[in-house]
């Protein structure tokens, strides 16, 4: 199965984090694709429709082929993509697959936006404890953003079927996110 549907909105997210300087003193927000503890000042979960789906090849293997997406996202005239021209993957990582990102020039220079899959997101915040039991506060309060913008806009979380046959043995339960 694909990692999304053409003709389908999916929910991405992003967080507006404090940086600090080698003193430890917030300097300046940035936009992360990850929360950084306490000093995550907001999240921003965005759908994005899939509109094409393509083969691609691998960054450092053209002779291997994967999928690659483009997105369109409702405000923006600019297309985001996920692994897409090429697939990039880490030696133990397929985090690239669940990147939406949007580069494009403006009048002052470069812009860029980029999302992170908010399944995935909620897959790690339940891997950060048993099943995302006794969570930090602020990792509490963006997975009741999450869900609560995925329940505003008409989706919910439906246990995997891995999940329901391992869950017990990987300790945590794994979710996609399927139409309400």
């Amino acid at each position: 199965m694909s990692r999304f549907q053409v003709g389908q909105k999916h929910p991405f997210v992003r967080h507006t984090v404090w940086l600090r300087d080698l003193k430890g003193n917030r300097t300046r927000t940035s936009h992360s694709l990850t929360p950084h503890g306490e000093d995550t000042e907001s999240t921003e979960i965005v759908y994005l429709t899939c509109i094409s789906e393509h083969d691609v090849p691998h960054e450092y293997d053209e002779s291997q082929l994967a999928k690659g997406y483009i997105f369109k996202k409702d405000d923006c005239e600019h297309d985001f993509h996920n692994q897409y021209p090429t697939a990039s993957y880490g030696q133990i990582s397929t985090f690239g697959d669940w990147v939406a990102s949007a580069f494009y020039e403006t009048e002052s220079g470069y812009e860029d936006q980029e999302y992170f899959s908010v399944g995935e997101a909620l897959n790690s915040i339940e891997r950060f404890g048993k099943n995302g039991e006794a969570l930090p506060e602020y990792l509490s309060k963006i997975k009741s953003i999450m869900l609560k913008s995925l329940e505003e806009n008409g989706f919910k979380l439906e246990e995997t079927d891995f999940s329901k046959r391992h869950s017990q043995a990987i300790g945590y339960k794994n979710w996609k996110i399927v139409p309400a």
